[in-house]
């Protein structure tokens, strides 16, 4: 992932291994009573706005009839005594009676499907689910239930739009009105930032749009939500599809008023957020992601530009926490890249810099980093040893391995992102297994029992190795420096170190070259 996505973050672990370190500073997760939107704002803005108008591929007949659910509810007629309302089985022609909770469990069914089947699959659901939230509002609901059929009926709208429904982008502007005056806040929120998502779709798609109405609805979100943590994550949102569009400006321009407003309010983390934009403001001004970037990329003749541009940064007297947060960042990159040498020169530039710090709590954080990246880099050929032990206890050792290429993954059992990667590398482990691969997953948790419950009977097939219960060795995630889950270094069949920080995207080149007969 591109640097500027990283500009403002959340807390919900992703299971790219090269993000983990970034999401320490996160918000925190929004309440439940509105994840059906705010979980889906970001997905609908990259579909919305990618370049052009991509074709809507039909579904086939058969596939209509296994994933639609009474697509004429719309039509049916509510009985104002009974509070139900009948809908007409499209197989049978015969009259159902639907009451609130039946509308709402088959609101969830479909929720719940969603996640299972592909996103062109469940267009044939969307419009179902806006038909039972608009049946929904006819009824008499309390506050939460009508809370459900606002934000589906909007969620729906929204991805009935991502797939160039001009009728449904037409009908949510029409929609929308209704709810930003509600007297239910949640329901507001849910409004206004649903008309920030279409309108910011609406801007992305044109080179030289006008961005009057957005600016507006980003003024009236700040005025009326000023203090929401779910409307804070919106319009960092909003910031992060600016970045990645390149419209660099505008973002700059956003991150400028939503700093200005934090920094008058009284929450303090909003307020430390106004610090932390205005570090990302000045990050982004000097293009320090786009140097970045091309040095990840390999791209050649920016080593020595990027390394006086990091000291430059380092020198400032009031440099932020978050700047060097995005310049350790950096290092990260050059390590996953194999540029050793270049991450070395950037430890020793933070290093004579920093260590005067006026804050030293600050100074300690920075010389705890830079000692694990220096134990990272100084393991590059090297043998590597790592002790631990099975989950029954007995003691176990990467030296067993020799003769075979191992790939050492720490991993914890409280990062979602190291057990989805578990998974994947399933697949690497069954394909170059018969060819020489072991692999070595180990656990940095204290708490055994929690990582064996994870797996419960279905153990993974390579080994499975736990930190030592007894005293600490130091043969684990320390003696590797690792800092971020989950972690990945590979050793060639001499359990010699090869590489570190092992980016999954070039795993499978780096083990035929090493698994070459």
């Amino acid at each position: 992932m591109k640097f500027p996505v990283s500009f403002f973050k959340n807390n919900s672990n992703r299971s790219n291994q090269s993000n983990q370190w970034r999401q320490k500073n996160a918000l925190k997760s929004e309440p439940k009573s509105c994840r059906p939107l705010v979980a889906t704002l970001l997905l609908i803005l990259l579909l919305v706005s990618a370049t052009g108008c991509s074709n809507t591929t039909d579904l086939t007949e058969e596939k209509r009839n296994r994933y639609q659910v009474d697509n004429n509810i719309s039509a049916s007629k509510l009985d104002p005594e009974s509070g139900k309302s009948a809908v007409l089985d499209t197989e049978t022609g015969i009259a159902i009676e639907v009451d609130i909770d039946s509308l709402m469990a088959r609101s969830k069914m479909l929720e719940m499907r969603s996640r299972q089947i592909s996103f062109l699959d469940r267009l044939a659901d969307l419009a179902t689910q806006q038909k039972i939230s608009e049946r929904l509002l006819q009824l008499d609901l309390n506050e939460e239930q009508r809370l459900f059929a606002v934000q589906n009926m909007l969620v729906a709208l929204l991805q009935r739009i991502a797939t160039t429904d001009l009728k449904a982008r037409e009908n949510i502007y029409e929609i929308i009105p209704n709810y930003v005056e509600d007297k239910n806040e949640r329901i507001q929120q849910a409004a206004w930032s649903a008309l920030t998502t279409v309108q910011l779709a609406d801007y992305l798609r044109v080179e030289d749009a006008d961005s009057t109405e957005l600016d507006a609805t980003i003024d009236q979100m700040l005025t009326r939500f000023k203090d929401n943590p779910l409307v804070t994550k919106e319009l960092q949102g909003v910031v992060v599809q600016l970045m990645i569009r390149n419209r660099r400006d505008k973002a700059l321009e956003m991150m400028d008023k939503i700093s200005k407003v934090y920094a008058d309010s009284d929450n303090p983390n909003l307020q430390n957020m106004s610090e932390v934009i205005k570090d990302r403001m000045y990050l982004t001004q000097i293009q320090f992601d786009v140097l970045a970037d091309r040095i990840r990329e390999g791209q050649e003749g920016y080593q020595d530009q990027f390394l006086v541009m990091v000291k430059k940064l380092a020198t400032r007297k009031d440099m932020g926490k978050e700047i060097y947060r995005e310049i350790l960042w950096a290092e990260r990159w050059l390590e996953e890249i194999n540029q050793y040498e270049d991450a070395e020169k950037m430890l020793s530039i933070l290093e004579d810099n920093l260590s005067n710090h006026p804050d030293e709590t600050f100074r300690q954080v920075v010389t705890e980093d830079i000692a694990k990246a220096r134990i990272r880099l100084n393991l590059v050929g090297k043998p590597l040893v790592l002790k631990g032990q099975n989950r029954a206890g007995k003691s176990l050792s990467t030296e067993e391995q020799k003769g075979k290429v191992t790939l050492v993954i720490f991993w914890s059992a409280t990062e979602p992102g190291s057990v989805k990667l578990l998974q994947q590398l399933l697949q690497v482990y069954r394909r170059y297994q018969p060819r020489g691969l072991e692999i070595v997953s180990y656990c940095i948790d204290k708490n055994i029992s929690q990582a064996i419950s994870i797996f419960g009977n279905q153990a993974p097939p390579w080994i499975s190795m736990y930190r030592n219960t007894g005293a600490s060795d130091h043969q684990g995630p320390e003696k590797v420096g690792v800092q971020q889950i989950p972690y990945l270094v590979l050793l060639n069949r001499e359990g010699v170190a090869v590489d570190v920080n092992v980016p999954v995207r070039k795993l499978t080149g780096e083990l035929e070259k090493l698994l070459k007969p």
